[in-house]
């Protein structure tokens, strides 16, 4: 969950308590209404949760299983390209090359390459086999390569949830903040004679700032000074427009003061 979008899904939990602990009487209709919604709002938010974290480890599950499966999958067609490489040239013309590891260390052209494999081994398995591959050595190779493909749909899938969780939860946080705005304006003017229970309102409905942000801001041009801060710089003069006081100058011969007689 974004930091942001969590602010946001506090405010209108920690609101939603506050209305319960202090309800409006006569009920205001309007409000009614608007707690209704927010509720609903509020009790989405587990689902999208549960979405976005489940999805994330989906998305590690994944990551995981695809880079071991890749691993086996890889030993396997270099125990193929090493026997390939040994073999005459004279008696097996071009095989070697059919069978060439793949330069790049992507999962795409390891699949890419494993599937290139099985479509050259048909014809001279058996020469494999007789270098003390096992028998169903290209059956073995098939199946860690589905295995990697699978891993890398898995990875793909959780991916999706974690993102469509976020996006979910950020979209009903937002809702659920325009529907804060409108319960405020009602609830200020309710709690106008209360104000210690307009102020409890009014921080329990609060949005908290990006920390970082407020930093930003109290360092930007046009900021306040610091309390007690005075000017320092060379030629800095007084605010008031006036002459700048002239500063004497203690005069200096070789490094040594001047001494008045």
């Amino acid at each position: 969950m974004k930091a942001k979008s969590k602010r946001k899904v506090e405010a209108c939990k920690r609101s939603l308590r506050h209305i319960t602990d202090h309800p409006i009487v006569p009920a205001n209709a309007r409000l009614t209404t608007l707690v209704t919604g927010l509720t609903a709002n509020v009790a989405s938010f587990r689902d999208y949760t549960a979405g976005q974290s489940g999805g994330e480890l989906e998305f590690h599950s994944g990551t995981l299983t695809r880079r071991q499966m890749a691993d086996d999958l890889r030993a396997d067609m270099r125990a193929i390209n090493g026997i390939a490489k040994a073999l005459p040239r004279d008696e097996f013309p071009g095989v070697r090359e059919l069978f060439l590891m793949p330069r790049s260390g992507s999962y795409e052209a390891l699949i890419a390459r494993a599937n290139a494999f099985l479509e050259k081994i048909g014809p001279i398995k058996v020469v494999f086999v007789d270098r003390g591959l096992p028998a169903d050595f290209d059956e073995q190779l098939a199946a860690k390569l589905v295995a990697v493909d699978s891993a890398s749909g898995t990875r793909d899938s959780g991916r999706s949830d974690r993102v469509g969780g976020t996006a979910g939860l950020d979209a009903k946080a937002d809702q659920g903040i325009a529907m804060l705005r409108e319960m405020d304006s009602i609830l200020s003017y309710q709690y106008r004679n209360d104000p210690a229970l307009l102020a409890s309102w009014k921080s329990a409905c609060h949005v908290d700032r990006d920390p970082s942000r407020a930093e930003d801001e109290e360092s930007a041009p046009g900021a306040p000074a610091a309390a007690g801060s005075s000017l320092t710089a060379k030629g800095a003069g007084p605010s008031d427009g006036s002459e700048p006081m002239a500063t004497a100058v203690e005069p200096r011969v070789n490094g040594s003061a001047l001494v008045s007689a």
